[in-house]
């Protein structure tokens, strides 16, 4: 086995348990150093989607400090502070980190910190933990918890309820719009060429859930992942568990399901999958009914479609009563209902991507893949669009050839993406239209690099992980910093683990914005 098959090998089997971009950087410290010994050595054979042709930007030239006061928000930063034992959860404001509040203390095993995720409307904090008899991370053994972040009674203690066990730490749990639903990752088997890779759902308990009703209701079938053009459909997965399996695939066929967001239609959850085999294939997906409105739609459907049927079994029987007739034996068929279904939309790369991110207006996905150039393998931004069924690189005239570190989606539309130029220097961060009408820059560091995480719902701050050196190889110390585009940057957190994909956790409205 030569080094690129090797390293090929060894980064799908990282990329299936990392899922949506949690092992980019380790990815990328093995690419710099595979080019440095391939040296001139022949590029593998791979199809790129062909770029369309776009208008040459015009840089902004990038400032080197503040030009104006800082911008004012009403979002904080909810982060979480890593130790050794406990991770504790804060929420910050932006423009002044130190004004700080602590919302959680959550133990851990020791050298574990957890994977969390919070509820869209701030009142819930779901998140993973190892527990002790785990085997490692990568062995989907997690517990899954949900802690109320906002109690009836501030001053009770407030207790974390443990929901699912057996889960993907790797695969941060994605809830539904309206904070009732979570999505997670599980794999299970004796191996990993014989092992299941699956999405489930869990429906999270809340104060204001409507009263069950006493009739059963029927549940929707899971589906097997989508098919792509010129394959042959597998058998259907298993019936599902306590938790719904929504997908549902053996790691021999599909190496990774990453859900990332929620389509425009209200309805279907946006998910990347990853095909396995000899050839590798990433390609966006959407699955319905995801939401929960389109759950009870459907749920609704089947009742009524049900009761339908009731009613014409009755009229037989009454008709034959009426006519003084034996009274038919009636046999009631199951009426077909609409059964969720799992559709191909586009293929983003016949090879794993990572980092990637659905896009506001959820029509276009961003994210990375790697590319030899110039001898040597860099990653480039990658944008899909779900509507037009294209792929193509994000536009780079007038950026320095270089590494793409994790695209992240400004709330105007534009693709923001680090860039550590392969001629040595600092790093830069770029916001780029997909269409490569409009580049701008955040302001420069004097030395190291930017790798952008998330924007701040408003556009206001950004919230990156800096790096002191200027080497994937040899990073340096990092931090969690937040940038804003008038040019300030302020330091969150510094240290090991400070500025990991898991230490920023969401936005969260300020309590002033809340009584307006």
């Amino acid at each position: 086995m030569n080094l690129i098959s090797r390293y090929s090998w060894l980064t799908r089997r990282r990329l299936v348990a990392a899922g949506a971009g949690g092992a980019v950087t380790a990815v990328l410290v093995a690419v710099a150093l595979i080019a440095a010994c391939q040296g001139d050595a022949a590029p593998a054979s791979t199809s790129t989607p062909t770029p369309t042709a776009a208008p040459t930007p015009t840089p902004v030239p990038r400032t080197p400090g503040p030009t104006q006061p800082p911008p004012k928000t009403s979002w904080r930063l909810v982060f979480r502070e890593y130790t050794e034992s406990e991770d504790i959860i804060w929420s910050a404001l932006p423009e002044d980190p130190a004004q700080r509040e602590e919302m959680a203390r959550i133990p851990h095993r020791k050298g574990y910190g957890i994977n969390a995720s919070l509820s869209p409307d701030g009142e819930l904090l779901a998140y993973l933990s190892l527990p002790e008899s785990a085997a490692s991370i990568e062995s989907s053994q997690a517990d899954l918890y949900v802690l109320d972040l906002a109690p009836d009674n501030p001053d009770a203690q407030n207790e974390p309820v443990k929901m699912a066990g057996g889960l993907d730490m790797t695969f941060t749990p994605l809830w539904s719009p309206d904070s009732r639903l979570l999505y997670m990752r599980r794999l299970q088997g004796p191996e990993f060429l014989a092992a299941q890779i699956s999405i489930m759902r869990l429906k999270v308990p809340r104060k204001d859930d409507p009263s069950p009703t006493p009739s059963p209701q029927p549940t929707p079938t899971p589906t097997p992942s989508p098919v792509p053009p010129g394959e042959t459909p597998g058998p259907p997965p298993p019936s599902p568990e306590a938790a719904e399996y929504v997908l549902k695939d053996s790691i021999a066929h599909v190496l990774s399901f990453a859900p990332i967001g929620w389509a425009d239609d209200g309805k279907s959850i946006v998910f990347i999958q990853v095909q396995g085999g000899t050839d590798s294939l990433s390609f966006a997906a959407e699955y319905m009914p995801a939401t929960t409105e389109a759950i009870e739609e459907v749920l609704k459907f089947a009742v009524e479609a049900q009761k339908k049927a009731d009613e014409e079994n009755a009229e037989m029987v009454r008709e034959a009563i009426a006519k003084n007739e034996p009274v038919p034996a009636v046999t009631v068929t199951p009426q077909p209902t609409p059964s969720p279904s799992a559709k191909f939309v586009v293929e983003m790369a016949q090879q794993i991507v990572s980092a990637f991110e659905l896009s506001p207006d959820a029509r276009r996905i961003s994210y990375l893949q790697q590319e030899f150039v110039d001898g040597e393998i860099r990653t480039q931004a990658y944008v899909a669009d779900l509507v037009e069924g294209t792929a193509a690189p994000l536009p780079s005239k007038g950026l320095s050839p270089g590494h793409h570190l994790r695209p992240a989606w400004h709330p105007d539309g534009l693709v923001t993406v680090g860039v550590l130029p392969s001629s040595g220097g600092a790093g830069i961060v770029a916001l780029i239209a997909p269409d490569g009408s409009e580049v701008a820059y955040l302001p420069q560091p004097e030395s190291g690099f930017d790798e952008p995480r998330s924007w701040a719902p408003d556009g206001s701050w950004l919230a990156l992980a800096h790096h002191s050196r200027n080497s994937l190889v040899e990073q340096g110390e990092e931090s969690l910093m937040l940038v804003a585009r008038t040019g300030q940057r302020v330091t969150v957190q510094e240290g090991p683990g400070s500025a990991s994909e898991e230490s920023v956790i969401g936005w969260m409205r300020a309590e002033e914005a809340e009584g307006e």
